[in-house]
């Protein structure tokens, strides 16, 4: 951050030059500032950094969440699609078994016939 708040880092007059510093580098660097001014901003300057820290924190975490709550989703989908899979695989073999035993039906209705038909030649 610049001294006068901005994101770039401190710029050195003396060495002409800019350098970044860490946000801690930052922070100290304008509760100095503030000191040396008599500024009595000095306790919201650092409500307003550990305000930031503790957003920047909170949205980090936000961010895992909603990583963590995809992936879920993602294995509840592949779970999803396997049982339906299972339940097309079930289905099929009930209609397949409701084949066999309308086929299983219609020979114990044929040898029924058979049977009455040689009853009645005894």
């Amino acid at each position: 951050m610049v001294a006068g708040g901005g994101e770039m880092g401190l710029t050195s007059a003396a060495a002409g030059g800019t350098i970044l510093a860490s946000e801690g580098e930052v922070l100290l660097h304008q509760v100095v500032l503030a000191e040396s001014n008599g500024s009595s901003n000095l306790p919201s300057v650092l409500q307003v950094e550990s305000e930031k820290v503790l957003i920047e924190n909170i949205l980090a975490e936000i961010r895992e969440l909603r990583e963590k709550q995809a992936q879920a989703i993602e294995k509840l989908q592949e779970r999803c699609i396997k049982i339906e899979q299972q339940i097309w695989e079930v289905l099929k073999r009930l209609q397949d078994a409701e084949q066999r035993i309308s086929d299983m039906e219609d020979k114990i209705g044929s040898l029924d016939k058979v049977i009455v038909v040689e009853q009645k030649k005894n």
